[in-house]
């Protein structure tokens, strides 16, 4: 952290805020000095990195992630970072927020080896039918159970689209509530009490 902003200073003319996805267990290790020494509150978990990458999809996810040997980037890993946070907001307030970009990899890169084979949709229009609504709405789903299960809030990020908006109302009994943003792309899932008490390989 010491070097990006040595990297930035004197550099911006205006005011910003850093926004952090942990990728690795460091980093999860790394969140109360983020917070505590550095100012940083805001966090991201990109949900379909695992599997599939920005840029389209990728045969080497931990190459493109920059993650080494033995880490894994999914749903246990979104789980670590979501107890992290819950633990980091009990110690440091609700200032500390989390955002979900919910896309699922298996489905995208299913969808997307199906749209090239076809070679029929270009540009835009291949782009959103290798990116279906249900891919959206199952991540929905699968975050705001962990979202339950670790006792954390968390804003959803999506397109809004109706499979994922009717995700998020399936998972109201699990979130408690689904509140959108007068934007439209954003909601927030806020969960009930966990259920379970965390393993103590992940509570420390």
């Amino acid at each position: 952290m010491p070097i990006v902003l040595e990297a930035m200073a004197g550099r911006s003319f205006v005011d910003y805020a850093l926004h952090l996805a942990p990728m690795t267990a460091e980093h999860i290790d790394e969140i109360p000095s983020l917070v505590e020494e550095f100012g940083i509150t805001s966090f991201k978990i990109f949900m379909f990195y695992g599997g599939h990458g920005l840029h389209g999809r990728s045969d080497d996810q931990a190459e493109f992630l920059m993650i080494g040997p033995g880490e894994r980037y999914d749903l246990a890993h979104f789980e670590f970072v979501m107890r992290a946070l819950a633990r980091a907001r009990a110690r440091f307030g609700d200032r500390i927020s989390l955002s979900l970009h919910c896309e699922t990899a298996e489905i995208m890169a299913a969808y997307t080896e199906m749209v090239e084979r076809e070679g029929v949709l270009t540009g835009l229009r291949a782009y959103s039918a290798s990116r279906p609504p249900h891919s959206e709405g199952l991540a929905i789903t699968m975050a705001s159970y962990l979202a339950h299960e670790t006792g954390l809030a968390g804003g959803i990020c999506s397109r809004a689209r109706s499979t994922g908006s009717s995700a998020i109302t399936r998972a109201a009994p699990i979130s408690r509530s689904s509140i959108p943003t007068r934007n439209g792309p954003c909601g927030r899932a806020i969960p009930t009490p966990p259920r379970n008490t965390p393993p103590s390989r992940v509570s420390t």
